[in-house]
């Protein structure tokens, strides 16, 4: 009754928008941190914008979306708009 984070496990799908874009993202697992206000994983992600995908193994952000980091084994699409 006293933790402050919940831990979402057997595959988690967000959605949200980040500067500007919107992304959607899946994990097997994800933290969600109330105390610090915050999600992270060190679990593979798939992260899907518009121009952008990423598959980093690990991440960290604010419940803002302003920070976001990908932690390990980066690997990122990008295909420019046009």
């Amino acid at each position: 009754p006293r933790e402050r984070r919940i831990r979402l496990a057997g595959g988690v799908r967000a959605t949200g928008d980040l500067v500007q874009e919107r992304v959607a993202l899946s994990t097997q697992r994800l933290w969600v941190d109330l105390l610090r206000k915050g999600l992270y994983t060190d679990a593979d992600v798939k992260m899907v914008t518009d121009f952008r995908t990423a598959t980093p193994r690990g991440l960290r952000s604010d419940f803002a979306g302003e920070r976001v980091q990908l932690l390990n084994d980066v690997k990122m699409d990008y295909v420019p708009e046009g």
